[in-house]
């Protein structure tokens, strides 16, 4: 479970990721995409695939990095226009 009150910033990834990505490609892609980024500590990056129908939430913390997944049932679809 996350504990929300320790992040710091959330980030939404603009456009479909591709979700046959794991923790590594999508650390990439964070890399890619938010070069500013310096410290990543207590940061939630999420990502939707092209459906927009699932989400994949990187959570990195002291202990290590956190890849969660769910499954959007039709009523909780996306509605994003990028």
């Amino acid at each position: 479970m996350i504990d929300l009150s320790s992040i710091n910033n959330i980030y939404l990834f603009a456009g479909a990721a591709d979700f046959r990505k794991g923790i590594v490609g999508l650390s990439g892609l964070i890399l890619v995409s938010y070069p500013n980024i310096t410290d990543r500590l207590d940061n939630l990056f999420i990502f939707c695939n092209s459906t927009r129908n699932q989400i994949k939430i990187l959570h990195f913390d002291e202990t290590g990095i956190w890849l969660y997944q769910k499954r959007l049932t039709i009523c909780f679809k996306i509605n994003l226009k990028y």
